[in-house]
């Protein structure tokens, strides 16, 4: 179904469809974002992840330092 608007109403004659369009158009951006987002936070995680290993690994070696001076 195509609705038109009156010239006098809108000043301009638009259809429902190029609104739709549209919209799709927006939801297509906001699906780009949402990964672009999701992967940011996907790299951030990954880093703490690697300090957290790396920490626990730099712990295991003074522990076993410290044992081996005694």
């Amino acid at each position: 179904m195509i609705r038109r608007r009156a010239k006098s109403e809108g000043g301009q004659e638009e259809t429902e469809e190029e609104e739709f369009e549209e919209k799709e158009e927006g939801e297509e951006n906001s699906e780009k974002a949402k990964t672009r987002w999701d992967s940011e936070v996907k790299e951030i995680n990954d880093k703490e992840e690697g300090r957290k290993k790396e920490g626990l690994i730099a712990r295991k070696r003074r522990k076993k330092k410290r044992r081996m001076s005694w």
